[in-house]
């Protein structure tokens, strides 16, 4: 069977990744839009924009599955979201979920929510702390023709996790027998 399968890094700074057939893959950037609000720049999702990169990649292969990063936020005391996350930041995450749902579920696509200690163990990854250099290096070592670092060096971290991610529900689905 021909699969193609999508894993996605919820967040402004997430991506979308894609394994296809043959193991073809490519990782993108989530779609976001910048709004100059006072003297700060804030990132929005790109819902449309989303829909359309969603919508081009089921369009030439089915997708099997998609495996979205699901983050439990959860409200202290403190105030403070999960993982040293702000509450504004645990929302705008939950929302960006819904709206990845909606999606999928709209385009007829499988989909999984994954958490991230779910997908880490699969790959020996600890969780909590820095784990960008760990994630980079393991998808170097996995997916080598693709540049996981901007110009200026820095890890684009979340087409490393979303990469992993994918590969992650690769695995599950021929641990199950549906693909090859």
């Amino acid at each position: 069977m021909r699969m193609r399968v999508v894993g996605i890094d919820v967040g402004k700074e997430g991506a979308i990744a894609i394994i296809g057939p043959n193991n073809a893959y490519n990782a993108v950037d989530m779609p976001i839009f910048k709004v100059k609000k006072g003297k700060s720049i804030k990132k929005f999702l790109d819902e449309a924009a989303l829909l359309k990169l969603i919508r081009e990649i089921h369009g030439i292969y089915p997708i099997t599955l998609c495996a979205v990063e699901r983050q439990i936020p959860f409200i202290k005391k403190s105030s403070r979201g999960f993982g040293g996350m702000g509450v504004v930041s645990a929302f705008s995450s939950g929302e960006q979920v819904g709206v990845i749902k909606g999606i999928l579920r709209t385009l007829g696509i499988p989909f999984e929510l994954v958490l991230p200690q779910r997908w880490r163990k699969e790959f020996n990854l600890a969780s909590g702390g820095n784990t960008k250099h760990v994630a980079y290096d393991k998808a170097c070592s996995l997916f080598p023709n693709i540049e996981l670092k901007t110009p200026r060096g820095r890890i684009k971290d979340g087409q490393c996790d979303s990469l992993l991610l994918c590969e992650f529900a690769r695995r599950m689905k021929m641990a199950k027998g549906e693909i090859r």
